[in-house]
C-alpha cells in the first residue's frame, strides 16, 4: 500500500468532532474582552461578549435568556456528550449555524468601542472562525447565506440557479430562495409549501412577459402545479380536491414540490436573461 501524503490524510472527509471543538476553542474560549464589574476585572471570549451586549437584542433569540439557553435548547451546549465526542453532520451543521449568526449580529451591533486586548489576535480568530466554518461548508457543497436586515444566517447547499435567481429580489424574498435548500428542511413539506406559497406570489406577474417572448409553456406549468399540487390550495381534500394527489405518499409530494421550486428558479433566471437581453443585443450589434 502507497504511503499517503498529509496533505491527502487532511482531505480524506471530515471529522464533525474535531472541527466543532476548533471553532469552539476560537469562539468560546479564547478571551479577547476586558469587562469591569466594580474593582474586578474578568475576561471574555467572543461569545460571552456577545452575549453581554447583543444577544437580548436579537430578534430570533425565541425567548432564550442568553446563549447559552439556546446552546441547550438547539442540542450543541457544552455538556451536550454527542456533540463533543461523537458529533453528527446535523449537530456540526445547527452548532455552525448557531455560530454564523452570533457573528453576523456581532458585526452588524457592534460599535467596536469595546475594552478589549489583543486586538491584532481577536481580528486573526474572526477570520480563522470564518475560514474554519466555510472550508467545512464547502467540502459539503453548503454555504452561508447571510441576511444583514434580518440578522439571519442561513446554511443551505450550494445551488447556482438559486443563486442567480435570487440576484436583484427583496431581500427577505431572496433568503427564501436560499432558505428552500436548507439542510433541515429536507422532508418538512409544510415550510417547503409555506416557501413556494411565498415565490408564487413573485413569479406570477412574470407570467405575460415570459409568455411573449416564448416561454409561456414554462410559465403555464408552474401555474399548474402551484395551483393544483396542494401548494397555493388544499388539493388533498375539499372543494379543490385533486384525484391525481389520492394516496399520494409524502416522498412523492415532496419530490412535485422541489420539481416546482426548479421551475420557479427558472422562470426567475428567464426574467433576469430578458432583462439583460437588450444589453447583451447592443454588444452584439457593435462586434
Amino acid at each position: 500500500m502507497s504511503r499517503q501524503s498529509i496533505f491527502e490524510k487532511l482531505e480524506t472527509g471530515i471529522d464533525f468532532t474535531e472541527e466543532v471543538k476548533r471553532i469552539d476553542h476560537l469562539f468560546s474560549k479564547s478571551q479577547f474582552y476586558l469587562n469591569t464589574i466594580g474593582d474586578k476585572v474578568e475576561l471574555l471570549s467572543i461569545e460571552q461578549y456577545i452575549n453581554k451586549k447583543f444577544f437580548l437584542s436579537w430578534d430570533h433569540r425565541k425567548r432564550c435568556l442568553s446563549n447559552l439557553e439556546l446552546r441547550s435548547k438547539l442540542g450543541i451546549d457544552s455538556d451536550n456528550y454527542y456533540l463533543y465526542n461523537r458529533c453528527s453532520l446535523e449537530q456540526f451543521l445547527t452548532y455552525c449555524e448557531y455560530v454564523s449568526n452570533m457573528l453576523l449580529l456581532y458585526i452588524e451591533k457592534g460599535d467596536m468601542t469595546f475594552r478589549g486586548f489583543g486586538l491584532k489576535e481577536l481580528g486573526k480568530t474572526l477570520f480563522s472562525l470564518f475560514e474554519n466554518i466555510d472550508s467545512c461548508l464547502s467540502e459539503l457543497n453548503m454555504q452561508r447565506k447571510n441576511d444583514s436586515e434580518s440578522l439571519r444566517c442561513l446554511i443551505v447547499e450550494i445551488n447556482p440557479a438559486a443563486t442567480i435567481a435570487a440576484d436583484g429580489l427583496a431581500t427577505g424574498t431572496a433568503l427564501k430562495v436560499f432558505e428552500y435548500n436548507h439542510y433541515l428542511l429536507k422532508g418538512d413539506l409544510d415550510k417547503k409549501r409555506e416557501i413556494l406559497k411565498h415565490l408564487a406570489g413573485v413569479v406570477e406577474p412574470l407570467g405575460k412577459k415570459l409568455s411573449s417572448i416564448g416561454y409561456g409553456v414554462i410559465d403555464e406549468n408552474a401555474r399548474f402545479l402551484l395551483n393544483n399540487m396542494n401548494i397555493r390550495h388544499n388539493n388533498l381534500e375539499g372543494k379543490n380536491k385533486n384525484p391525481l394527489l389520492e394516496g399520494i405518499s409524502e416522498s412523492e409530494l415532496e419530490e412535485i414540490y422541489d420539481k416546482t421550486y426548479e421551475l420557479i428558479l427558472l422562470c426567475l433566471n428567464i426574467n433576469n436573461y430578458l432583462d439583460n437581453k437588450e444589453f447583451i443585443e447592443g454588444l452584439k450589434s457593435k462586434h
